[in-house]
């Protein structure tokens, strides 16, 4: 079976990091989602969980540690956890961590929107 190489994309003004390493078998996205062309930005990640699912991985950490998203950020998101959501549902052990400061209400707003929605464990994390 072909081993999956890991991901690092450096974070910018408008976008976060990104790191994706299948020996830790973790995600993080941290810092500020607002690229200029969301579905090219994110792609990479998503393809990188649909590659996932047919490695031997038997578990998965999604740390989601954001400063601000915008609405298409939320859906690509959206589009990531749903890809988390297939990975277990294929026996894969995935967890998702909102991490949301104390009074960043649209924040924890968001990561209760996405608690209400998934059916993956997602967990709202205080910093």
């Amino acid at each position: 079976m072909k081993l999956l190489d890991a991901i690092k994309i450096s974070a910018t003004n408008s976008t976060p990091y990104i790191s994706a390493d299948p020996q830790t078998r973790q995600i993080v996205i941290k810092g500020r989602s607002l690229p200029t062309n969301v579905v090219t930005f994110y792609q990479p990640i998503i393809d990188w969980i649909k590659m996932y699912g047919t490695t031997d991985n038997e578990d998965l950490n999604v740390k989601i540690q954001l400063s601000f998203l915008n609405s298409s950020s939320h859906k690509r998101l959206l589009d990531i956890f749903e890809g988390v959501e297939s990975l277990q549902e294929k026996g894969c052990k995935a967890e998702i961590e909102w991490f949301y400061k104390e009074g960043d209400e649209d924040i924890y707003a968001a990561g209760t929107e996405f608690l209400s929605i998934l059916k993956c464990p997602l967990k709202l994390v205080k910093e």
